[in-house]
């Protein structure tokens, strides 16, 4: 494990008071490619950080390499449930509260991220301190209010169809109304949240309601952060507000006419050498996606351009 550490540069950044007064908690939903997601960990691991990897049960191989690299951190851990994930599943939620739950048993740390083993920095560790302090307890979560309609039958579905691009958006089969009076919000998978926040998502009874209410939806993690944050007269979530603020994650959509240098995966832009040029000065935090296996080059220029940053 020595070697490993100073070997991939673990030990190389430079760590403020600010930053040591102020850690951040992050988990890592993955289910492929230990190495890209070794090269994700190196770049925003910090000693005062804590990190939690859920590997999808469906990847055992890759279980035990990660669980071999983790045991190398006393801040570095694999989520102790782990789930068969499927995208557009609830599973993909369980997996997130997995991590939650075993995050919450560190005391210290401030804010919340959560990642893929596709994402990659391009903001710096010191960047997202100064950036969540800013916040002053609130969460930077994505939603679009949808209404509340009378039947809830492909309600979603049917309001976005007609952007033309179809397999992004959720479907409810008929049901009941949300529970609690809550009105559903559409936004990203994609959070930024407070520390308080999470505690809520994971032990509230409000919101362990919401996410049994989703669990035959298609997409729920589109809706789940969404609704908890955005119903702020309702639930009176921590960090909640009514707001439109979003910088989590950097995307290029193909149903939003963007253009692409690199490769279209399941609608969003495997980023090529051009993109990168263009989005790595966005405001945002982490840009996705990125494909070491497919797009080597551009992985090793985004990794070398955020060292010098």
């Amino acid at each position: 494990c020595p070697n490993f550490r100073q070997s991939r540069g673990y030990h190389d950044h430079v760590v403020t008071e600010d930053e040591r007064d102020f850690p951040l908690a992050f988990n890592i939903i993955t289910y492929e490619n230990a190495k890209q997601t070794e090269h994700l960990l190196r770049a925003i691991w910090r000693p005062q950080n804590y990190y939690c990897i859920h590997v999808d049960a469906k990847s055992p191989g890759l279980h035990e390499s990660l669980s071999n690299m983790a045991s190398c951190f006393d801040n570095v851990a694999l989520a102790t449930v782990s789930h068969a994930v499927t995208w557009g599943h609830v599973s993909v939620m369980d997996a997130e509260i997995a991590c939650m739950r075993d995050l919450l048993k560190h005391k210290k740390w401030k804010y919340f991220l959560n990642l893929t083993g596709r994402d990659f920095p391009i903001r710096t560790n010191y960047e997202l301190v100064q950036i969540f302090k800013a916040y002053q307890g609130a969460n930077d979560i994505e939603g679009i209010t949808h209404g509340r309609p009378t039947s809830w039958t492909n309600h979603i579905y049917h309001q976005v169809e007609v952007l033309g691009y179809h397999a992004m958006i959720p479907t409810f089969i008929p049901k009941s109304s949300p529970p609690h009076n809550l009105t559903i919000n559409k936004g990203t998978t994609h959070i930024a949240a407070s520390r308080e926040f999470v505690d809520f998502a994971v032990n509230d009874q409000r919101s362990i309601d919401l996410l049994e209410w989703l669990r035959d939806a298609r997409v729920p993690d589109e809706m789940f952060w969404s609704t908890l944050n955005h119903n702020s007269m309702v639930l009176n979530a921590p960090g909640s507000y009514n707001g439109r603020l979003t910088v989590s994650r950097v995307k290029k959509w193909w149903y939003k006419g963007d253009k692409c240098q690199g490769s279209w995966i399941h609608g969003i832009c495997s980023l090529g050498l051009r993109d990168l040029q263009e989005v790595r000065h966005a405001p945002q935090y982490f840009i996705n996606k990125l494909h070491l296996e497919a797009h080597p080059l551009v992985f090793h220029c985004a990794e070398q351009w955020y060292r010098y940053r």
